[in-house]
């Protein structure tokens, strides 16, 4: 029997742009010192979206805001656009549309983020791209200390993916879990 994981009902993107969200909150000025290493681990992430920065803090997140996924404002100066795909495919140039939405409304700074889960046969055309190996690799060095079983089931949950994406290297096609 498998580990009861919130994420192996939570499949939906809404659920993993609720994740998105609930972890990159710990590096707002409100959670700074709630749990340092998911406020570490927030800003590891951070750093991946926003490279040029050296400190990174979110001061607002907002979901499907003009149909955008996860927006945030970062540092006061970055607006990040963050196109979360779970089991999807990419469609209608979505990126390109929504920074137009954004310097139509006078931003600047804007950052685009593709942020996949499972293997796609293309994306979109973002700035930056994460995928399940970037957040296995940012995870494993925080998922102990922070003693957290939101984060710890969301990696366990990729760690899955993972294992599923890579059965056909070990094991008999029979075996592989449907």
């Amino acid at each position: 029997m498998e580990k009861n994981n919130l994420f192996a009902f939570a499949t939906s993107e809404l659920s993993q742009d609720a994740f998105i969200c609930w972890l990159l909150n710990f590096a707002h000025e409100d959670h700074l010192n709630e749990n340092r290493y998911l406020t570490e681990c927030a800003r590891k992430l951070l750093r991946k979206m926003v490279p040029e920065e050296s400190q990174h803090r979110v001061n607002k997140i907002s979901r499907q805001y003009n149909k955008i996924d996860v927006l945030l404002e970062v540092n006061n100066k970055y607006s990040v656009i963050i196109e979360d795909k779970t089991f999807s495919n990419t469609h209608d140039d979505q990126i390109n549309r929504y920074k137009n939405t954004l310097i139509a409304e006078g931003r600047e700074n804007i950052k685009s983020v593709y942020f996949k889960i499972v293997e796609q046969p293309f994306e979109e055309n973002a700035d930056i791209s994460i995928s399940r190996g970037d957040l296995l690799e940012i995870f494993k060095e925080y998922v102990d200390d922070a003693q957290n079983n939101i984060l710890r089931d969301y990696y366990e949950y990729l760690l899955e993916i993972e294992k599923d994406v890579n059965a056909y290297k070990s094991e008999e096609i029979l075996t592989w879990r449907d």
